[in-house]
């Protein structure tokens, strides 16, 4: 990361602007602010909403202990092709219960 006092920054300003690096900018030899590309922060915001999401984090913290269910996509094209449409609950998911239909049926057409 390149460091910059508050000076030199206003002199760079539109060059550090254009570059794909974060700078930071000190006053004293303290760093007082940075600035940060673009595409940087817009990843940085959607870590932070995801971190502040309980549903997000709780979905993470059963997929590190190993409590998720992968399932093939051809279950999942069962379910797109069932009437149409998705087997959906009231929060636009796809139900449990047209999860494992939906598993049942491709285990029972292997079998």
């Amino acid at each position: 990361m390149k460091t910059l006092t508050v000076k030199q920054g206003q002199a760079q300003f539109p060059a550090l602007c254009r570059k794909e690096k974060t700078s930071a900018i000190t006053r004293n030899g303290e760093i007082v602010a940075f600035i940060v590309p673009r595409k940087r922060m817009a990843a940085l915001l959607e870590q932070m909403e995801i971190l502040a999401n309980p549903e997000a984090m709780a979905a993470i913290r059963r997929a590190k202990a190993g409590k998720t269910v992968d399932y093939p996509l051809s279950v999942l094209g069962k379910l797109v092709r069932r009437k149409g449409r998705l087997m959906l609950d009231v929060h636009g998911e796809i139900t449990a219960e047209a999860i494992a239909k939906a598993v049942r049926e491709e285990r029972d057409s292997r079998a």
